[in-house]
């Protein structure tokens, strides 16, 4: 009767252990992953991403014009490819690392998400 008193307590220590470990525990989420599209749709090799998007989507390139890329004229390339061979319309991490590699320890802190979980898409400022 001890023995089973003795596992039965045990039991629960370990359940009880369990329960706090698991709910302290980051949320797991599936690894953000960027599919690329075989080529931009619509796009020819004489049209420039900013001159088309600037009728389609002017917000978005006005806030990359703002942002610390469109200063240093880093183009959409740089993160969505060249739309003729590669485009990707969400990015993944891996751009972001291949140039920020400066901000290791801060990429691998927060590896479960996506940059742009606090890192707005174009204008890249954190809110």
């Amino acid at each position: 009767m001890k023995i089973n008193l003795k596992l039965g307590v045990l039991a629960l220590i370990v359940i009880a252990f369990s329960v706090i470990l698991f709910s302290c525990a980051p949320p797991i989420t599936a690894e953000k992953v960027s599919v690329p599209a075989a080529v931009h749709p619509g796009l020819t090799d004489d049209m420039n991403c900013v001159d088309c998007h600037m009728d389609i989507t002017p917000t978005i390139v006005n806030e990359w014009k703002s942002s610390g890329h469109g200063k240093l004229n880093y183009g959409c390339y740089m993160c969505h490819g060249d739309g003729v061979v590669k485009f990707t319309p969400k990015p993944s991490n891996d751009g972001c690392v291949s140039c920020h590699s400066g901000n290791a320890a801060h990429i691998e802190k927060y590896n479960h998400m996506s940059c742009f979980d606090c890192h707005n898409g174009h204008s890249l400022i954190v809110g």
